[in-house]
Parts: C-alpha cells; structure tokens; sequence
C-alpha cells in the first residue's frame, strides 16, 4: 500500500537510488519525478537530452521488476519551449507513454500544459494529480476556483482519480506551514473528493551553507516531518518530502570545470525526527579529496543511531567504506554515487517508520 511520495529530480543517482530498493519498499512509494533542467540558461537541446537520460534510467527501472506507479512532472523547466513543434509537456507525456506516469496539473504553467494532461487522461483513461504551491495554499478563494474548473475537466475527460500534492518545498517555519496546509486541507476537503493528498516540504536550502559551514556537522530537525506529524493527526495524508536533496537549484551556477574548487562532500543521514549532516572541505584543496568520504564513512558508523548493514543498499554502502569494513574499496565515492545510497536509505527508513 502506498504511504510515502519522495519528490525526486529524474536525475541518474535519484532514479538509480529506486532500483535499489527492496520490492517490499518500493511498493509502499509513489514518487514524483521532475524532469531537471540543464543550467539557468534552458536550450531545446539540454531538454531533450535530458528526456534522453532521464527515460534510460526509467526504463532501467522498470525492467524485470514491479511496475511503480509514478507522478512525471516538468515543474524545473520553461514549458513554453515547444519540443518538435509541440507544446513541452505533451511531449513529455507522450515520450514517457509506455511507463503509464499519472500526469501533473497545477495553476502556474504555460497555457498548454494542462490541456496537453487533460488530453493524455482522456486517451489514457488515467489517474492524475494537482500540485499546490504554497501561494495556492495561502488563498483558498482563488484555489477553489481554480480546483473548480479543474476538477470539471478532469471529470469530462474520464479521470480515474484525482490526487492532490501539496508541495511547500523549502519550510523555515513547520509549525506555522503545519497550521496553514491543516486548516487549507479541512476546507479544500470539504468542497472537493481526491483519491490521496500528499504533503510535501524539505528543510534543506539551496545553499548548503546556510545550513552549516566546511569541516562541520549538525543534526536538524526535518520540517517536513514535524509538519506531517501535526497534519497526519487530524486529515489522512501521505507523507511526502524531498529525500536527501535540496528541492531547489542553487542560485550560483559554477563552470563544471571549476565546481571542485567549491564544491565539498556532504552527507545526510536520517534518523528520528532529525538529519545529522557531515561536510568537509573543498575537494580540491583537500589533501584527501573525494577520500574525506572515507572519514565520513567512519564517522557515520559509529554513531548510535546509524542502522544495521542489511538495513538498506545505504547502510552497506557506508559500512563498506568505513574502517569496519573487511576491506575498503579503492575509491571512497563520489557525490552522485553518496546521494543514491543516503536516499536508498532514507526511503528506506521512511517507510519503515511512517
């Protein structure tokens, strides 16, 4: 049974970190893939390769194992560029046809984009999902107009059910994001029928530094599990977040070429209510460069809250890197490769604990 939506970017190690999973875990997700964009500046091109990429990963996914149902959105991309001549979204849906995604709808895109899921629902006799963001949530006038119109669409167009994904993305504040999505979700329930409502929030910036520094660790409370809490006691929600990753690209975009001289490895590791999140220094100017994951491993080990090595494909990961290992590997890893296993097993761990 599905209890937990992880909001993850179609990105290699995102969707690698699905595969890993055991069948009993992935069958309790329903994930959300955003489609990533390249860079600030957006090309045709970069588009279309990253649909390349990204539907080689799926595929990969989806081979010789049970079909995941998932949400297949383009909520980081400028959906006004037209791919082949047709509107970007459709494409999409189209592009993605044979892995049946349940098609997202939302109030803040261009003109064609829910024309172009209405039509994909009418084809394919599909389930679909309306994403809010957190202005939405704020006026419920103006949101219940435009669920009203929507929801008749939707209807029309022979929809199987209808889900409602709340995404607030970064939250500096749950307590008061928890008060709000409550009361919008006691109102909003009142007036309209959805199959599932996920709530969604992250704790982590764009900017790791506003977290914490180089050479340092801190354990923080994950919002987005504080504001489920308060939610989940009084409306039947589904847990969702966005895993060990920020929802939001950086607002600095280094050239590839120079990214070590600023870029450090950093770590999330869940457990309770709380991430404990471990940074060294710049790989470049590090005597250990991507070795520092290494000592992180090691440091991650001999906490005591880190779980067993056949918790999830995560644990073994960071168990096999660390000094408890029989024998290490050569290389400690990279970014991409830590990112898939800390999400393996943060999923791993939600739906464990949910």
């Amino acid at each position: 049974m599905v209890k937990y939506s992880p909001f993850l970017k179609m990105k290699q190690n995102e969707v690698q970190a699905i595969r890993e999973l055991s069948g009993d875990v992935s069958l309790d997700i329903r994930p959300v893939f955003d489609i990533p964009r390249e860079s600030k500046e957006q090309t045709l091109d970069g588009i279309k390769d990253r649909l390349r990429k990204g539907k080689k990963e799926v595929a990969a996914l989806f081979k010789g194992r049970n079909v995941i149902e998932f949400y297949l959105d383009n909520y980081d991309l400028d959906d006004s560029i037209y791919i082949d001549g047709s509107p970007q979204y459709g494409f999409i849906l189209n592009d993605f046809r044979q892995f049946y995604p349940i098609p997202v709808l939302a109030f803040d895109r261009d003109a064609t984009h829910n024309a172009e899921a209405m039509r994909y629902v009418s084809e394919m006799r599909s389930s679909a999902a309306i994403r809010l963001q957190r202005a939405d949530v704020e006026s419920y006038r103006l949101a219940r107009s435009n669920l009203q119109d929507l929801m008749k669409d939707l209807s029309e167009a022979g929809c199987r059910s209808v889900h409602l994904l709340i995404d607030l993305r970064v939250s500096t504040d749950p307590h008061a994001d928890a008060g709000l999505v409550s009361a919008f979700i006691g109102r909003i329930a009142a007036d309209f029928e959805f199959h599932v409502i996920v709530v969604s929030a992250s704790v982590i910036p764009a900017g790791i530094n506003a977290l914490l520094s180089t050479n340092s660790q801190i354990t923080v409370l994950r919002s987005e599990k504080v504001i489920w809490d308060f939610i989940s006691a009084e409306h039947n929600v589904l847990y969702g977040d966005y895993g060990v990753v920020s929802p939001d690209y950086s607002d600095i975009d280094f050239d590839p070429r120079f990214l070590r001289r600023f870029a450090a490895p950093k770590v999330f590791y869940t457990h309770g209510d709380h991430f404990s999140v471990l940074r060294g220094a710049a790989f470049d100017s590090h005597p250990k460069g991507n070795g520092q994951y290494f000592d992180i491993a090691d440091a991650l080990v001999a906490m005591p809250f880190f779980r067993s090595v056949g918790a999830s494909y995560g644990e073994k990961y960071i168990y096999d890197r660390s000094h408890l290992a029989a024998a290490r590997p050569a290389k400690a890893g990279n970014p991409g490769s830590w990112i898939k296993a800390t999400l393996a097993s943060h999923i791993s761990y939600i739906v464990a604990t949910i």
